[in-house]
This record gives structure tokens, C-alpha cells and sequence, in this order.
């Protein structure tokens, strides 16, 4: 065993804590604690705004590169739908009922986490917005109260200025929900096409909807439903519906038996960008002579020509 003297400290080394020095060290861990503080709230607000932002200009891309915008996309990969067939819980996130006293009444397409497309006739004579309920992550509509499914409250309705009682032109709406909603695998954001996106005849499109089976029929279905219909041009369908329009695109078969119907109205016609794979809004369930008859092809509102308007009300 090594000993060694150890010498004692002089009184002079003795160190003392003065009461500066210990209000010194108090306010550096405040500080400290302060600092970290902010910081976190910065990062907090700067991940709001991030998803915010993210989540209205993604959704209005001004450009073709849809897989970069983040929308049209489904979870899975794949008819008022007339002789159409069920879809998978999820497949459409973008699909929205638009709903009174809990009643389905139209479709719509989510294109933004506050904003919704729908048609205008949709609201006629009933176009007061704290009577109209969007119901999101919706598969069949006897489950409003699953898991996956979100309400919104609609804050305000804006029809296309154009719109008149008197006729189907420009019959297209943009609602404002009171709430954003939550992006999940069920609620997505469709994509909404440039103006000069071209949708050509023949392209095959798919329509989607609650809507009543048959013509006539009384109830919506209660399972959402889809269906494959082809575009036409507008000359093709002026040999057949002389009052279409340059603000309207026709889709459906010559023969008919695939078409939307009544509850479908204000859905969308969705078409598939061949690059990125996305779902775009190429129209919107207007009108129709009749359900599925042979030579009346569904009318849709063409949302190419709406873009000016859609842009400036949802980045407004």
C-alpha cells in the first residue's frame, strides 16, 4: 500500500459560492431552457405552415408534373353508376357526399385540403352552406361514423358567375370547408388538369358515385360505385346533343348502359395522366338525357376551362 501526504487546502482555496455567481448560473439554465423553448415553437410553425402550404399549392399545380404535386393518388390500384360494379373500401380517396339532413344528395372531388368541386345545379334553390354537410373516407353510406370517415361543415359556396337557372353551362361550384380535412389513405386530393390538358376521344375514363342504378330509380345505392366510359369529342356528341358547349365534354358509350345518374351529379369524370399515373378531374357529373340510353352520352362540366377561376378562388 502507497500512502502519500495529502496536504490539506489552505483557507485561501476554499471556493465559495457568492450570491452573484449563483444568480449568474440560475440565469444561464433559464436561458438555456428559453432557447429550447423557442425553438420548438419555431419548428412547430414552420411544420404548419410546410403541411398548409403543401397542402393548397400541391393541390392547384399550375404545372403537369402531377407525381411531384401529391395528388391523384389511390391507395389500391383499381357503375349512379349505370352497370356499374363496387369499388374497394379506399379506392377513390378524392370522392366526397355531399349530404342534407344526412341524406346523400351529390358528389364532389376533393382538390384541396379546404376546397371541394362540385356542380352548380347541386345547389339551387338550396344554396345555403350551414345546411350542407361533406362526408370524406365514405364507402358505403350507412357507415357515416367508421373510423376513416371525416364530416366537414361548409363555410361557403361559390358558383361559377356564368351560371344561369336556365341552362347546364358552366355548371360548376367550388365549396369552402370550415375545416381542412386530415390526408389519410381514404381522403386525397384528386388532381386538377392545366388548360391545356387534352382529353381526346376514345380515352377511357372512369365515373364515380352513390347515385341511383337505373333510370328513375329511387334510391342512391349505398355502396360507391364505378364505372368505365369513353370520352368524346364535341362534335361527335353535337350529332346527338346539339346544345353542347365548348364548357362541356361527353363520355359514355353509343350503345349506352354505363353512365352516372341521378345522385351522381357533381362527381367526377376522372381521367389517368399516362406518366405519372394520377387521377385527374377531367369533368364534372352535369346532365344527361336519361340513364345509360343508347346514343346519350353523359354531359360533364369541362374543368379544363375553369382553371383560371378554380386557381385564383383556392390560392386566393
Amino acid at each position: 500500500m502507497i500512502i502519500t501526504n495529502i496536504e490539506a487546502p489552505r483557507p485561501e482555496e476554499v471556493k465559495t459560492l457568492t450570491p452573484s455567481t449563483r444568480a449568474l448560473k440560475i440565469l444561464a439554465v433559464v436561458s438555456v431552457l428559453i432557447f429550447i423553448i423557442v425553438v420548438a415553437v419555431l419548428i412547430a410553425v414552420v411544420l404548419i405552415l410546410y403541411f398548409q402550404v403543401k397542402c393548397i399549392d400541391n393541390n392547384a399545380c399550375k404545372t403537369s408534373d402531377y407525381a411531384a404535386c401529391g395528388c391523384g393518388r389511390q391507395k389500391t390500384v383499381m357503375a349512379k353508376i349505370i352497370n356499374g360494379k363496387g369499388t374497394v373500401d379506399g379506392e377513390w380517396p378524392f370522392q366526397v357526399s355531399l349530404q342534407l339532413g344526412g341524406n346523400h344528395i351529390c358528389g364532389a372531388t376533393l382538390v384541396a385540403c379546404r376546397w371541394i368541386l362540385s356542380a352548380a345545379h347541386c345547389f339551387e334553390n338550396r344554396n345555403d352552406p350551414e345546411k350542407w354537410t361533406a362526408v370524406f373516407g365514405l364507402h358505403f353510406l350507412n357507415q357515416l361514423n367508421k373510423r376513416e370517415v371525416q364530416h366537414r361543415a361548409i363555410k361557403k359556396i361559390i358558383i361559377h358567375p356564368q351560371k344561369t337557372s336556365s341552362s347546364f353551362n358552366y355548371d360548376v361550384a367550388l365549396l369552402e370547408l370550415e375545416h381542412p380535412v386530415e390526408y389519410t389513405d381514404f381522403v386525397q386530393p384528386a388532381c386538377l388538369p392545366t388548360a391545356t390538358t387534352s382529353f381526346t376521344s376514345g380515352r377511357r375514363c372512369i365515373i364515380i358515385g352513390w347515385g341511383t342504378t337505373e333510370e328513375n330509380g329511387i334510391s342512391s345505392s349505398n355502396e360507391l360505385l364505378q364505372t368505365e366510359v369513353m370520352v368524346f369529342n364535341n362534335s361527335q356528341c353535337q350529332r346527338v346533343l346539339p346544345q353542347i358547349t365548348p364548357q362541356m365534354i361527353c363520355a359514355g358509350y353509343l350503345e349506352g348502359g354505363r353512365d352516372a345518374c341521378q345522385g351522381d351529379s357533381g362527381g367526377p369524370l376522372l381521367c389517368q395522366d399516362e406518366n405519372s399515373q394520377a387521377w385527374l378531374v377531367a369533368g364534372i357529373v352535369s346532365f344527361g338525357v336519361g340513364c345509360g340510353r343508347p346514343n346519350q352520352p353523359g354531359v360533364y362540366a369541362r374543368t379544363t376551362t375553369f382553371q383560371n377561376w378554380i386557381r385564383e378562388i383556392i390560392n386566393g
